[in-house]
Formats: structure tokens, C-alpha cells, sequence
């Protein structure tokens, strides 16, 4: 039996180490920096021959992008086949919403031969929350949504209010989705789900300066007494409320 069970753990591990060294990781190479949001738009206004991508969906990137901004999808099926055609020699700086996506989009982009890449740390909602400016796409209105007033007056209730800032492209916001529908039903008495999408709704992201999604706040009497970002169980939260 013991010897089944060191089997199971040597196979897992196995699994977990060839399961990480394939994600994408430029951390190590010398032509990748990683930079928060101030870095990224002062090395980006003094660089002369910059080239800007936006790795994100074409929706995405309809609502709003950084200004210049040239939009390659990096799930997009093409992306290897679009990057050809820019000059490797020249700096290219590459986002996306959160910074996932344009890690591995930096990853291939070093590998298919760029000589300096610069990474948003944070992507885009980084970006919003130092409160630097976006553009919007031609005929494009921009989508200001909930003011702060209004996310404020929905907090003025004797019920916990559990807020979830989240992002229609964003897959760990789809993961937790369940666990707050669960929540909802079943702490109906004593709870709301308030869920705030950041691109529908920027003026609220940048006041609140969020920076990660899905970022969770929990609220009783209108004054936050929990904040947690990323997945989270059913089961924690409610230890929080108790």
C-alpha cells in the first residue's frame, strides 16, 4: 500500500514539474523586463521606435486600448503568423488585461527572435488603476457605466454585500462564478452578490484601484471588512461572515 501511495506522489509530482516548465516564462531572459504601469508609460513615451500590442480580443480591445496600440489576439490562432510581419530589432511593448496573456505573448515573441520586450505587469487594469489615459476605437463609444456614487448608494443595506470585479475574458472570474451563484441562493437572507465588470465599468475599477481580477470585497454597513483577490471557496467566505 505505502509503495502504491510513493507511486501516486512520484507520478504527481512528475506531472507538476513537466506541467510548469510548459507554461510560458521569459523571466530569465536578458530582453525581457517586466514593468509596472508608470515604467511601461515612461520607457513607452521615450522610445522612438516603439511597437505597442495589445495581445487581448478584438472586443476587448474595442472598449478600450492604449493609445497607438496595435491589436494581435494571442489566442487568437495567428498570432505567430501576425508577429512575423513586425521588425524584431525595434522595442516592442505588449499588455493585455490582467498580465497573463502578454507573458506568454512575451514568451513568443522573444523565442521567434525580438530583441527587447517589455511586459505591463498588471496589464490594463494596472494601467487604470496609476489612472493613465486609454483610447477608444473609431465609432466606439466610451462606456463610462457605474459611477462611484452608484456603486456606493448599492452598499446601504443591513446585509453583507460580497462585490466581485471581474471581466467577461477573464477565466478565473468564470471559475468562481458558481461558487458566488451558490453563495447568492444560500445566503439570500443575509447576503448580496454585487459582480462589477472592469470594462463596463472603469470609473468604479480606477477609484477602488483594481489591479487583478476577480478581486472579491465584502461589505457590511457600507465599510469593506474583507478583501481577497483570486479563486476562492464557498467555505472561506462564509467563515469570514460568521
Amino acid at each position: 500500500m505505502q509503495n502504491r501511495i510513493s507511486y501516486f506522489w512520484a507520478i504527481l509530482f512528475t506531472f507538476s514539474i513537466g506541467f510548469l516548465a510548459c507554461q510560458p516564462n521569459p523571466r530569465n531572459n536578458e530582453n525581457y523586463q517586466r514593468v509596472s504601469a508608470q515604467d511601461f508609460a515612461q520607457k513607452l513615451q521615450k522610445s522612438t521606435q516603439a511597437q505597442l500590442l495589445d495581445v487581448r480580443t478584438e472586443g476587448e480591445f474595442a472598449e478600450r486600448h492604449l493609445a497607438k496600440a496595435l491589436n494581435i489576439n494571442y489566442n487568437g490562432g495567428e498570432f505567430a503568423q501576425k508577429i512575423a510581419q513586425l521588425d524584431k530589432a525595434k522595442p516592442t511593448f505588449v499588455y493585455c488585461l490582467s498580465g497573463s496573456r502578454s507573458r506568454g505573448a512575451a514568451a513568443v515573441l522573444l523565442k521567434a527572435g525580438f530583441k527587447q520586450v517589455y511586459d505591463l505587469e498588471g496589464g490594463i487594469l494596472a494601467w487604470q488603476s496609476a489612472g493613465l489615459d486609454f483610447e477608444v476605437a473609431q465609432n466606439q463609444a466610451v462606456s463610462k457605466g457605474m459611477s462611484i456614487e452608484d456603486y456606493q448608494a448599492k452598499l446601504q443595506t443591513d446585509k453583507f454585500v460580497l462585490v466581485d470585479f471581474q471581466a467577461v475574458w477573464c477565466a478565473p472570474c468564470k471559475k468562481i462564478k458558481p461558487v458566488l451563484y451558490e453563495l447568492a441562493q444560500e445566503q439570500k437572507a443575509k447576503l448580496e452578490v454585487l459582480e462589477i465588470d472592469v470594462d463596463q465599468n472603469p470609473q468604479v475599477a480606477q477609484a477602488l484601484k483594481i489591479d487583478a481580477i476577480p478581486q472579491l470585497y465584502l461589505y457590511k454597513n457600507g465599510k469593506i471588512v474583507w478583501e481577497h483577490k483570486g479563486i476562492i471557496s464557498k467555505e472561506d467566505v462564509l467563515k469570514v461572515m460568521d
